[in-house]
């Protein structure tokens, strides 16, 4: 064994590692080795004997393999040399039909990327690329440069190191150099314990950057990713972020471009101060459908305050106008929680009132208009809720300010959806239950006392010379229409007066030409009478005779 041992030592000084030699003493190119046929001298490359096959089916570009694995076709690859990593990777790399890899959990160091990358560079066809749970650090990311900065087709990668202590934050900046400008869209990076700066990503950037994973790590330093507006999703939960880190999303979610839905940021210790920078920069944004800010019970900073702001963001009570005006897209929200038993009533009473109003921007879902209307009759337009809705805001109850910030012609449109509710149904039981079941809905006297607190708004609208200008002219043009109407009417009555006399003048004249022509035929009798002359003297007769 030993003399076998030198004499591969001594071939591959002279000739170099492809060189393998044959059992006559014959020696061959690694590269055009038929792995069938020559199993034996596939295990001095490294390759486990039960690989071979597959290995070969790689190396022949076989079209029915797209994706290899740990587990599905490569059962044993743990067990691969260096030599045996290199000649994957070429082999990967000149094959056109794979298009996901998957190397998790091999334990893969430094110098085993280095071995795998050099000859994996010329790969056009991967699509996804898997390598978590692994031992490489920054010199295993330079190793792979080359490759990620020549893959046309790579859009996802994740390269998940829980319990990695060599990725680091110099490991992160090498990735997203190599990625600079690059088609990728899906990168996951969780569970970094040294990586603490992701500000690499201001420096240089990914334009197709779709999904953004850096969960579970240190992270306390990020940029604006205010040039990222193309992110739909960015998951950042479990890091050290703070105020300054929301203020950095903050940039995001204003920008008008945002596309982000979906926003993670749990266990960041969010309290009052991040709460109330994350729900005014949510002011304006349209885009945001998810924002998850639980904590885990025990760690939780956030209390009335930061709770007060949600509501606020999600239906601003002060005046109709900023109800109409509030976030109405918005249909998840996870608040942290410090367990029942120690939150308090108030609370626990705003946390209702934010899931209410989140129930109606899902059940309007892409439809802000509605969902405004929609809170402005359930919370404005009752005096119960209102008031609750005040009192947890911090607002003076008083329906004088109803109206405030809204152009007074609208105050009739307002009093109408008021009257609109009496016959609605309550949206959500739990939060209304006892308003709804014992008034019935908002009640005529309400109505009423918004009716009275309204006068003046109303009355300030009416310009009373300009009214009776306006009943003048409104007069004058019924009266044009009456006397319109009477000469059509006269006309008629002419036009069938004349048609009456015409017809007439005919039978008189078609009677008249009869008689002539019977004293013509000399009858002797005289005169033809007509038929009603004859029906008259006949009933005369009969009266006669009756007598």
């Amino acid at each position: 064994m030993a003399a076998e041992r030198d004499r591969d030592e001594e071939h591959r000084a002279v000739f170099g590692e492809d060189l393998v030699i044959d059992e006559d003493g014959s020696d061959y190119d690694s590269d055009d080795a038929d792995f069938c046929a020559h199993e034996k001298h596939v295990a001095k490359f490294g390759f486990p004997n039960s690989l071979t096959k597959v290995i070969n089916r790689i190396k022949n570009n076989d079209p029915t393999i797209k994706k290899v694995s740990k587990y599905d076709h490569l059962v044993g690859i743990d067990g691969f040399s260096d030599l045996a990593w290199k000649l994957f990777g070429r082999y990967v790399g000149a094959n056109t039909n794979i298009t996901v890899i998957n190397l998790s959990h091999l334990g893969l160091t430094d110098e085993k990327m280095s071995f795998l990358f050099k000859e994996l560079t010329k790969s056009s066809s991967l699509i996804v690329m898997e390598l978590s749970y692994n031992r490489f650090g920054s010199e295993g990311i330079r190793s792979m440069t080359p490759f990620l900065q020549n893959a046309p087709n790579l859009i996802r990668l994740r390269l998940d190191n829980r319990d990695n202590t060599t990725f680091d934050s110099e490991s992160f900046e090498w990735l997203i150099s190599a990625l600079d400008g690059g088609p990728l869209k899906v990168l996951e990076l969780d569970g970094c314990e040294n990586l603490r700066d992701v500000t690499a990503l201001s420096q240089f950037f990914l334009p197709q950057l779709v999904k953004l994973h850096l969960g579970s790590n240190n992270i306390c330093i990020i940029p604006s990713f205010e040039d990222y507006t193309q992110l739909v999703e960015l998951n950042l939960s479990h890091n050290e972020l703070g105020a300054d880190g929301c203020r950095s999303i903050a940039k995001l979610l204003k920008n008008k471009k945002s596309s982000l839905r979906q926003l993670y940021l749990r266990a960041n210790q969010v309290g009052d101060e991040e709460a109330e920078i994350l729900a005014e920069s949510l002011q304006q944004n349209t885009s945001l459908i998810n924002l998850q800010l639980e904590n885990v019970v025990g760690f939780n900073k956030l209390r009335e305050a930061g709770c007060k702001a949600f509501l606020k963001l999600l239906n601003d009570i002060s005046s109709v106008e900023g109800t109409g005006k509030s976030n109405h897209s918005l249909t998840q929200l996870g608040l942290p929680s410090l367990g029942y038993r120690n939150e308090t009533k108030e609370i626990r009473d705003i946390k209702i009132l934010i899931d209410g109003a989140l129930s109606i921007n899902k059940r309007h879902k892409g439809k802000s208009h509605e969902a405004a209307r929609e809170k402005i009759i359930e919370s404005q337009m009752h005096t119960m809720r209102r008031k609750e809705f005040c009192r947890l805001q911090g607002v003076n109850f008083d329906y004088a300010n109803l109206l405030e910030g809204i152009d007074d012609i609208y105050a009739p449109d307002v009093l109408a959806m008021a009257s609109e509710m009496r016959d609605s149904a309550p949206y959500d039981t739990i939060l209304y239950s006892m308003t709804y079941f014992e008034r019935g809905g908002i009640p005529f006297t309400e109505l009423y006392r918004m009716l009275k607190n309204l006068v003046p708004a109303l009355t300030s609208l009416i310009d009373r010379k300009g009214l009776l200008e306006d009943t003048l002219e409104k007069n004058r043009a019924q009266m044009a229409a009456n006397a319109a109407e009477y000469n059509m009417q006269t006309k008629i009555y002419s036009l069938q007066t004349a048609h009456f006399v015409s017809k007439n003048g005919a039978l008189a004249a078609a009677n008249f030409a009869l008689n002539k022509r019977l004293l013509s035929m000399g009858s002797g009798k005289g005169p033809v009478e007509d038929i009603s002359t004859v029906a008259r003297k006949t009933n005369k007769r009969r009266r006669s005779a009756s007598f």
